[in-house]
């Protein structure tokens, strides 16, 4: 039975499928690879960046544990204040 030009040629197509397959996945694999690089850069990032805001308030929180002189009520309101932000 002769086989049509077509079904030649969906064959040929075929037998490159595997090799395509493969270098899809290996694209991928590159493009999660970068992805994940520049998540774990953001995550780093934002890691940083709530570890000196909480610093800040730390040492904010101990200011304010100082205070223990009543007549300075309206300046340590400022501070508070502040804190609350």
């Amino acid at each position: 039975m002769p086989y049509s030009e077509q079904d030649k040629s969906i064959y040929w197509s075929l037998r490159n499928w595997p090799y395509e397959i493969q270098n899809a996945e290996e694209e991928g694999k590159k493009g999660l690879n970068n992805q994940e690089s520049k998540f774990q850069d953001v995550l780093e990032n934002e890691k940083e960046s709530f570890l000196n805001d909480l610093k800040l308030l730390l040492k904010q929180f101990n200011t304010i544990k100082t205070f223990n002189n009543y007549s300075q009520v309206k300046a340590y309101a400022v501070e508070i204040a502040s804190l609350k932000e």
